[in-house]
């Protein structure tokens, strides 16, 4: 029957050993040598082989009575290397991984001195025994604190090595006891003192083994779930290129509009000063170089608009407004108007994408050079706020006001050519909602909401 067991046991490590062949985990490396050392152990202790050369001149000893102290020393380093990889304590629990570490230190050097004090005081017992029964309590007693360590992680791997410590626990001291009572020859003589042994170790192996399978699915789960976030993150990064593709679009397309009718115009402009130059006509002269200088000025308003959109230094919404200010408070002051711009400070640590910030802004100086060149106005109120999620801004004036359905609709055409069809588009593009509300000799209201 002990055959038989011990060739379970031994078919088992050779299952561990493929299993890390297969995997690689250093978990099923560990625990076969753990098992290799627990059946080495045991069959020692079963066939009792005679080993005479440490033996004194009177009688030979055999290996089991040899080697049963350092051995079971050695199965407790073996133990606890398979709970340092199993546990993954090193990266995990380092505070765990440093106590585990330097008891295995310890047992490393008790099992040396094992065999020193063996050969020192062989024709002595006592010594012997009362050396080892010192190093015995501090090994239960760190032994104890190592488990509580254990048993406070409360992890579903912490609960597979409990539970199968618990019943190896329990086998050896049920065996040990049978033991003690064999020897006072209160029960009858046989190897059954050795089941309860076995049964704690089966069982052991079985949580052990189902603490490994477990652990294998949650890191193949943990495998699985990081190529899907990495496939997720390759998605992402392909859209952000498609939008950045977009963005460089967009801004081509406003270069190629704006600057590129502006270019026009102004040699258009430039071929009529020659006419008039040739005609020596000074008067119409004058007025086709003042548009060609207007026209060179908003050029290079543009061209700035646009250098300043695509810089990332600019997202946070404090750049937006000292760039708001920037422009409207100077264009105001010299038509005479009252320029205030009004936000609250809990927005100016919010940031806006590229595209974003710059039709923003573009929505911005639209409603203030409409407010400032068209409708006469004495103030003109800007404010800025966060409400329900949403960004709100507001481009108040005491102009003259119009009517924003005839001129949207392209009756009049007194707000800069298409500029209130371009704040449209605009806010189209931000997916906001624009409102302007507006009469005449009432002002107007430009209101831009936008989604965060």
């Amino acid at each position: 029957m002990i055959v038989f067991i011990l060739g379970l046991i031994a078919a088992q490590i050779l299952n561990i050993f493929i299993r890390f062949q297969k995997k690689g985990n250093a978990e099923y490396l560990h625990y076969g040598i753990y098992l290799s050392a627990f059946l080495f152990y045991l069959a020692v202790l079963h066939f009792e082989i005679i080993f005479p050369f440490w033996a004194d001149n009177k009688m030979p000893v055999t290996i089991a009575e040899e080697i049963k102290r350092p051995c079971g020393i050695l199965l407790y380093i073996f133990y606890n290397r398979f709970i340092i990889s199993f546990l993954d304590l090193k990266a995990i629990y380092p505070s765990m991984y440093r106590i585990v570490y330097w008891f295995n230190v310890y047992l490393g050097i008790s099992f040396v001195a094992e065999f020193a004090v063996q050969e020192l005081f062989r024709n002595n017992i006592k010594v012997q025994d009362s050396l080892y029964g010192v190093f015995s309590l501090v090994v239960f007693a760190v032994s104890v604190y190592v488990i509580y360590r254990i048993w406070r992680f409360r992890t579903r791997l912490s609960a597979f090595i409990l539970t199968g410590t618990v019943y190896l626990t329990i086998g050896i001291f049920l065996s040990n006891f049978m033991n003690y009572l064999m020897m006072l020859e209160k029960i009858s003589p046989g190897e059954y003192y050795l089941y309860p042994l076995f049964l704690g170790l089966g069982i052991e192996i079985y949580f052990f083994n189902s603490g490994l399978n477990y652990k294998s699915v949650v890191l193949e789960t943990d495998l699985v779930n990081t190529q899907r976030q990495l496939i997720e993150q390759m998605k992402e990064k392909e859209k952000i290129l498609i939008a950045s593709q977009g963005i460089r679009n967009e801004i081509a397309r406003d270069l190629h509009d704006n600057l590129g009718s502006t270019l026009s115009s102004i040699s258009v402009y430039a071929e009529v000063a020659k006419i008039h130059g040739e005609n020596n006509e000074p008067e119409n002269l004058n007025i086709v170089l003042e548009k060609i200088s207007g026209s060179s000025v908003e050029m290079v308003s543009e061209m700035n608009d646009i250098v300043w959109a695509i810089n990332p230094g600019n997202d946070n919404m404090g750049k937006i407004i000292q760039r708001m200010e920037s422009f409207a408070k100077p264009l105001a002051a010299a038509r005479n108007v009252h320029f205030e711009l009004i936000c609250d400070q809990s927005i100016l640590s919010l940031t806006l994408a590229m595209e974003k910030r710059k039709n923003f802004f573009l929505i911005f100086k639209e409603a203030v050079n409409n407010a400032i060149k068209y409708a006469g106005a004495s103030t003109l109120t800007a404010t800025i706020h966060v409400q329900n999620g949403r960004l709100l801004l507001s481009v108040a004036d005491d102009g003259i006001g119009f009517n924003p359905a005839e001129e949207r609709a392209g009756i009049k055409l007194s707000l800069s050519g298409n500029g209130l069809r371009n704040m449209y588009d605009r806010a189209a593009e931000l997916k906001g909602l624009l409102h302007i509300e507006s009469q005449a000799g009432k002002g107007t209201v430009v209101a831009l909401q936008l989604g965060l």
